[in-house]
């Protein structure tokens, strides 16, 4: 076999510069970012430079509540108390009455449709045991308590019967009508 002859290239005996390392960014995972970043606020909330998402400092304070301090997300931020809307303040005292429809004089102190006003009205009379909503004595042995939570339950229903009710009428009809007629005529 021939041996092809070397051909000389320029440059060929010259050294090769010596090369930098070439820095490779190195990928870091979705977790390991969360991680880094976790740390880096916590590093900066101990030294006092970050705040939580509710704007607390380390040391207790908080520029957006200076008076309440510190606040968190299970409890709510003090309210401040406010008078009841006026839903007439946008009238000319001119057209505002004194009276109810009944020609009564109205008491600002009693909400009108409680059992307070309807008594106070002399609409149900004032007894120790009760009375119902039209005004009737509650029956002996029964609370008014017990009659305002029978009636909150025939509300929340709208005055039906519950469906376990409703079935047992059903049920009790279909007997009844079965026990009656035999395939078309009467039972004897």
């Amino acid at each position: 076999m021939q041996k092809t002859p070397e051909i000389p290239l320029p440059y060929q005996d010259e050294p090769e510069p010596a090369r930098k390392p070439v820095h490779v960014p190195t990928v870091l995972s979705v977790e390991d970012r969360k991680r880094t970043a976790d740390l880096q606020f916590a590093e900066a909330y101990l030294s006092g430079e970050a705040t939580d998402s509710y704007g607390n400092k380390v040391d207790g304070s908080n520029a957006r509540c200076p008076e309440s301090g510190a606040q968190c997300g299970v409890t709510k931020p003090a309210v401040t108390e406010s008078a009841p809307q006026n839903t007439q303040a946008h009238m000319d005292n001119v057209n505002l009455s004194d009276r109810d429809h009944t020609g009564a004089m109205i008491d600002p102190s009693i909400k009108m449709g409680t059992r307070e006003y309807e008594e106070a009205k002399g609409r149900l009379p004032r007894t120790e045991r009760g009375a119902t909503r039209k005004g009737v004595s509650l029956a002996e042995g029964m609370t008014q308590a017990q009659y305002d939570a029978m009636m909150y339950t025939w509300d929340r229903t709208q005055g039906t019967p519950s469906m376990a009710d409703q079935t047992e009428k059903i049920l009790r009809a279909r007997k009844n009508i079965s026990d009656s007629f035999s395939r078309g005529g009467l039972k004897k």
